[in-house]
This record gives C-alpha cells, sequence and structure tokens, in this order.
C-alpha cells in the first residue's frame, strides 16, 4: 500500500460505499427502469381506457373515490355512534329522574309514617295517662275502702 494509492482507493470504494451504492441503484436507478418500463408497456399495449385517461390515472381516481367513500362512512359511523351515545345519556337522565321522584316519594311516606307514629305515640301517652289517673283513683278508693 505505501507504493500504490489505488489499492487504498479501490478498498475505501468497495468496503464503505457498496452499500450506499446498493442502495442508491436500488431506490433511484431501479425505480426510475422499472417507471420508464410500465409507461412505455401501457403506452404500447393500447389498453382500453375509459374517458380517454390511462389506467394509472383511472387508478388513482378510483383510489381517491374509495378514500371519500371511506371517510363517508367513518362520519356515518361517528354520527351512529354519537347517536347510540346520545340514547344512552338520555336514558341515564331519565333514570337519574325517576329515583329522583322514587327517592321524593319515599321521603313523603317517611314523613307520613313519622307523623302517624307520633300521633300514635301522643295517644299511647293520653291514654296512658288516663289509665294511671283512674288507677290512682281506684287505689286511693281501694285504701279509703279498707280503713
Amino acid at each position: 500500500m505505501d507504493h500504490n494509492d489505488f489499492a487504498a482507493i479501490r478498498y475505501l470504494l468497495l468496503s464503505v460505499y457498496m452499500q450506499e451504492l446498493r442502495d442508491m441503484t436500488h431506490n433511484v436507478h431501479y425505480e426510475n427502469y422499472r417507471n420508464a418500463k410500465l409507461s412505455g408497456i401501457a403506452m404500447e399495449s393500447h389498453f382500453q381506457t375509459r374517458d380517454g385517461k390511462d389506467p394509472m390515472a383511472i387508478m388513482e381516481a378510483e383510489k381517491k373515490e374509495h378514500e371519500a367513500k371511506m371517510r363517508k362512512m367513518e362520519a356515518e359511523m361517528e354520527a351512529v355512534f354519537d347517536q347510540k351515545v346520545e340514547e344512552k345519556n338520555q336514558k341515564l337522565r331519565e333514570l337519574e329522574s325517576d329515583l329522583m321522584r322514587r327517592v321524593e316519594q319515599m321521603r313523603e311516606q317517611l314523613k307520613a309514617q313519622e307523623l302517624e307514629q307520633e300521633a300514635a305515640r301522643r295517644a299511647f301517652e293520653l291514654e296512658r295517662q288516663t289509665w294511671e289517673e283512674n288507677w290512682r283513683e281506684w287505689d286511693i278508693g281501694a285504701e279509703i275502702g279498707t280503713n
């Protein structure tokens, strides 16, 4: 290597830049070749086209049409989903109002039961007081009769 620089350059080119050369060949040159060949074949074969368009333009139009259809379907699915969510929310609101109504009814029933209980307690206290007064009178009368 001391006497020839070409060996070092050859080693550098082959070992270091070989992968870059392969990538460049594949990505640029091969794709250009492929594109040119396919375009030439399409022009030479006189494919039947719609509206005077070449097959690639037709495929691109179909792709755009399909994408538009997919966006439309996605929007419809989102609308259906939103509608179902709103229906569920409405059901939950109705259930909540029903539960609140039932809670209020139960509170009213409890209040009525408390009032009934209080009235029954007062009636019992009055009856007990009357009984105790009668008992005292009877007890006093019994004491007088025994003397």
